[in-house]
């Protein structure tokens, strides 16, 4: 059955047919600021819904839920990519938050300040990331809306360090975390204002010194003769033997294999930085294998209907992988970029090269 849906968008109101619809709200559950998702019952929504770290039902709400920030955002938005139609409505509207905000001390209790136009469009011409550009904008909101009742412009240095100790003491953040509010404020004050450091000085957390995992050569092993698809085997092998990320091969295109140099080519990586992987002669075999049984169009790893594979599918491939090998270790796709790093450096390949 096709059913009719309303999509609010900044152009007006439209109709969409399509099987399913979710609608995410801003959502206030037990004093914590959630991501509500409201949808009929549909098995493979839900399904999909219970993959998702963090997520929980609410029965007194009856939706599902999840912490609001900006990585859970992405995530509701990736997962069910070609799978529903999410209708955010008023969500990214200020005055659609909840009226009572976390109890803690400073807490906000509406936006009240709007972020200026100039931060936006600042980080949008230095070719930040819509990933980027959407953190700092989630963490800068925070920061001027600490202080509902002081104009952006009236915000000293002082209030900047008690905005951080609040971070630290009540909300008890992580170091990444802290470190990300740090870098939204200093945007607007070192870009957009164009002040010097001196006047808005941020002490940033200690780094903490935490080894990555890493899985064994022989675990690796394992998942790759657990696999018995041929598209989810190369793109397990890929991920290890070039050290790519998740979101690098995601965004390959054949065009990106340069099978002769035994080459491929990482474009707009982290940092939008381009690079050069070499591709093992086993790895190149698979791959061209795998062309010639798929015979993907545009992008190296396509979805069942074309178009680019999704990054949660990825994480499925991966974490089934080392079920059916027996591992008991977390694993998750990063965990084989750490892999290969380390195997590397085992086998005495200089760490500058690394």
């Amino acid at each position: 059955m096709v059913n009719h849906h309303y999509i609010s968008t900044p152009f007006g109101i439209f109709c969409i047919m399509t099987k399913s619809c979710i609608s995410i709200r801003q959502l206030l559950h037990k004093g914590e600021n959630q991501i509500g998702l409201y949808f009929k019952f549909d098995r493979e929504l839900i399904s999909i819904a219970k993959n998702i770290d963090g997520i929980r039902w609410s029965t007194s709400n009856k939706c599902w839920y999840l912490p609001n920030e900006p990585d859970n955002l992405m995530k509701i938005f990736t997962v069910f990519k070609d799978k529903a139609i999410i209708d955010h409505g008023d969500f990214f509207d200020h005055t659609a938050m909840p009226k009572n905000r976390v109890s803690s001390p400073g807490a906000v209790k509406n936006y009240n300040n709007k972020i200026p136009d100039e931060y936006t469009n600042l980080l949008i011409r230095r070719r930040y990331s819509e990933n980027t550009i959407r953190t700092y904008r989630h963490y800068f909101r925070e920061f001027i809306n600490y202080f509902p009742d002081i104009n952006i412009e009236d915000l000293q240095e002082d209030h900047i360090r008690q905005y951080q100790d609040d971070l630290v003491n009540e909300k008890k953040v992580a170091p990444s975390t802290q470190n990300q509010a740090i870098n939204a404020i200093k945007f607007y004050y070192e870009h957009v204002l164009r002040i010097e450091r001196k006047t808005y000085y941020i002490e940033r957390p200690r780094k903490e010194r935490k080894l990555p995992d890493v899985l064994s050569k022989d675990e690796i092993g394992k998942m790759i003769h657990a696999l018995n698809n041929l598209k989810h085997k190369c793109i397990l092998v890929m991920i290890y033997s070039c050290g790519l990320r998740r979101s690098e091969l995601i965004k390959l295109e054949i065009k990106d294999v340069d099978q002769e140099r035994k080459m491929l080519k990482v474009e707009g990586a982290k940092g939008n930085k381009d690079r050069y992987v070499q591709l093992p002669e086993g790895v190149l075999i698979l791959v061209r294998e795998y062309l010639r049984q798929y015979n993907p169009k545009k992008w190296l790893i396509e979805g069942q209907t074309g178009g680019q594979y999704s990054g949660e599918s990825i994480v499925k491939v991966i974490k089934k992988s080392a079920v059916e090998a027996g591992i008991k270790k977390r694993v998750y796709p990063h965990i084989l970029r750490h892999s290969f790093a380390t195997h590397n450096l085992e086998q005495g390949v200089d760490i500058r090269y690394i």
